[in-house]
């Protein structure tokens, strides 16, 4: 009897973005990069460049009336992933 792992995916949604475990930072849509992240009670803030940001077409679906997006993950969700 042979073992089998599955392949383990590079990239997991967050919404409309993906999580990058390795990198630990979430990539949007339009292909930016998170810039880093803060500790939130439960979870982390990702946040994004407000200058990709401000000349993204994308930029009200996902920041709203922000100047950047920002997006929450939970600990629970996370460990989902």
């Amino acid at each position: 009897m042979a073992s089998y792992s599955p392949e383990k995916r590079e990239g997991k949604r967050v919404n409309n973005f993906i999580y990058r475990e390795k990198e630990e930072n979430l990539i949007c849509q339009e292909g930016y990069v998170s810039i880093g992240k803060t500790r939130q009670e439960d979870g982390y803030l990702y946040y994004f460049s407000a200058a990709t940001c401000g000349v993204c077409p994308q930029r009200h679906a996902c920041a709203g009336n922000q100047n950047r997006a920002r997006v929450y993950v939970s600990d629970s969700h996370l460990l989902y992933l």
